[in-house]
């Protein structure tokens, strides 16, 4: 990393997403979450940004798909909205990058097209690279896991939200 950071976010906006927050000095998970609405979401962002500002942000970039129903893609891009508004409003000054699902799952060469097969493979992946990690990984909280190690290990990634 070419700047210390007390703290990587790394969001997972998907319909059931999540958020793990790494370490980028140990390399380890602090904490994952997953938010029911966005009011959850505002006041736990609101208390992290009490216990630092010196922080990044790593969001995966995500577009709705045509086979995905509009329900899926409104809620989506919801959580796209109401993450950026957070951050935005709570660490002003924090990078926050977004990258895209083909540059953080490149390196972990997947070999699964299927989606249910993939988001398993996924979650093995996540478990392998933390077998010790105090945090339950399952497959609502892998994307957002193996995103922060890849944006803890790969600073800066994708591209500055502007």
């Amino acid at each position: 990393m070419d700047q210390n950071y007390d703290y990587i976010f790394a969001i997972d906006p998907g319909k059931t997403g999540a958020v793990c927050i790494i370490d980028p000095t140990t390399g380890e998970i602090e904490q994952t979450k997953r938010f029911s609405n966005g009011r959850d979401l505002r006041n736990w962002l609101m208390d992290w940004s009490r216990v630092s500002q010196n922080v990044a942000f790593a969001m995966e970039n995500i577009h709705p798909s045509p086979i995905q129903s509009p329900s899926t893609a409104g809620k989506m891009m919801e959580n796209v909205g109401l993450w950026t508004m957070g951050i935005m409003a709570f660490f002003p000054r924090a990078p926050f990058h977004l990258v895209t699902a083909q540059e953080w799952q490149r390196p972990l060469n997947i070999s699964s097209r299927d989606y249910d097969a993939r988001k398993a493979e996924l979650k093995e992946i996540a478990t392998r690279t933390y077998p010790d990690s105090e945090v339950r990984i399952t497959l609502v909280n892998c994307d957002a896991i193996l995103i922060a190690n890849y944006a803890c290990n790969n600073w800066p990634v994708g591209k500055l939200h502007s």
